[in-house]
């Protein structure tokens, strides 16, 4: 009999208005299969997990996590328990803690045919917390702004006209006509063209500027005093340093690629460096940590005669059947490739199952047994092994299982015989592992 317990938990209530609380929400597509970490939370066995965000959308819905295959749960299970406008609570998480969801697609909804989509009704704390630090961010660089508008402007000649063109002194040396604001009689001047309305010259060393202003005519040159600018002939500035904060994002260009950061990866002081998601990888991920995964799996029951010699020889890339192959490139020489199976099978009278792991060589890099004592005997097959590929080309990893004799066996069920509707099947594992 089913605990109190574990119907609460599994919502044994069908009511569809409001379910119950989740622990946490999918933030992508996910593999509806054993313990994972979602949006920062370890989801263990039992754990009741909002899935929203699946490519296939007729999986959207409430699950309850499993180290095997994921179900949903019994109040989310059945055409009867969702309709739209159906709400719950995400408790936990790194993006959705403390957040409300709710049902957006239209009645009547098929559980496991219709696609199903939910809209976040209440905004989670992190995400309350991310608006107010922008805001506050955006407050104080507008502060930033006008403390620069009000400290970094200097008045470099206030001018008078004679009706003549006349060398007025300039307080502030501009270092290019492009670094000067000039208004005459209220009206702003532009610099350059054929005929330009003013000129930056020195006289004897002096900056002036050369203008011809109506007489009586007031007016004003400001210029910068932040920093002193020369006028680079070809866009470049030589300089070897600018002042701090003088450079902005948005003053960069010529980035070689998408995904690179400014920083600096080179030990010492220096001169910026970009860094690529690769490199920022790592950088920062330890030493033990998942660098990359590729998952294969096998769920036929076709009958398997092809033999590996229960002898003191290495299995051999021809012998046995190939079950499942798959391939991963290493980002570096030096990390390890981690390659785990595991899966059952029967034999059809008393032999072994031998299994093996093959890397695009001749010889196997692992190989187990396993005894069928009996015939229809139902035995795990399982096994583990690390490497160090020393290369950066692809690698092309192979499971194959196969008699010690002239016996019969099968995978997923008892030989000619599938079990279990095609979920039962054997899977590889092949994950880099930083070193």
């Amino acid at each position: 009999m089913t605990s109190i317990k574990i119907d609460r938990l599994d919502g044994l209530s069908s009511a569809a208005a409001i379910k119950g609380p989740c622990l946490v929400a999918t933030t992508g597509n996910i593999t509806l299969y054993g313990e994972q970490t979602i949006d920062g939370v370890a989801v263990v066995t039992g754990n009741r997990v909002l899935v929203k965000d699946q490519t296939a959308a007729y999986e959207n819905g409430i699950y309850v996590c499993d180290t095997g295959q994921w179900r949903r749960t019994k109040d989310f299970n059945r055409t009867d328990d969702v309709v739209e406008g159906t709400q719950l609570l995400v408790t936990d998480g790194a993006t959705y803690t403390r957040s409300l969801w709710c049902v957006v697609s239209s009645n009547p909804i098929v559980v496991g045919t219709d696609s199903i989509s939910f809209s976040q009704t209440i905004v989670s704390a992190a995400e309350i917390e991310a608006a107010t630090a922008a805001a506050i961010a955006a407050a104080e660089a507008a502060a930033a702004y006008a403390d620069f508008a009000r400290n970094n402007w200097a008045i470099a000649a206030r001018l008078t006209g004679t009706g003549v063109q006349t060398d007025y002194t300039l307080l502030v040396d501009p270092g290019s006509e492009n670094n000067m604001f000039v208004t005459v009689g209220g009206v702003d001047q532009v610099p350059g063209g054929d005929s330009p309305p003013f000129q930056l010259v020195y006289i004897a060393g002096t900056p002036c500027i050369r203008i011809t202003i109506p007489s009586g005519i007031t007016g004003a040159v400001r210029v910068s005093n932040a920093i002193n600018v020369l006028t680079p002939s070809d866009g470049s500035v030589t300089n070897p340093k600018l002042a701090s904060g003088a450079v902005t994002y948005d003053k960069m260009q010529d980035i070689s690629a998408t995904l690179r950061l400014l920083g600096r990866k080179t030990a010492g002081a220096g001169d910026p460096e970009e860094i690529s998601a690769a490199e920022l990888r790592d950088l920062f991920l330890p030493a033990g940590a998942v660098v990359d995964s590729i998952t294969g799996s096998y769920t036929a029951n076709t009958t398997l005669t092809t033999q590996i010699p229960a002898d003191n020889t290495i299995p051999q890339i021809g012998e046995g059947t190939q079950l499942i192959s798959v391939s991963i490139t290493p980002k570096t020489i030096t990390n390890k490739i981690r390659i785990r199976y595991d899966g059952w099978g029967s034999v059809a009278a008393a032999t072994n199952i031998i299994s093996a792991i093959f890397n695009g060589n001749a010889n196997a890099i692992h190989a187990a047994m396993v005894v069928g004592a009996a015939a229809s005997a139902r035995i795990p097959v399982c096994g583990s092994v690390e490497y160090t590929p020393g290369v950066l080309t692809a690698q092309t990893i192979s499971l194959r299982v196969g008699p010690s004799s002239a016996v019969n066996i099968s995978m997923n069920g008892d030989v000619a015989t599938p079990l279990f509707g095609g979920v039962s099947g054997v899977r590889l594992i092949v994950e880099e592992i930083k070193a």
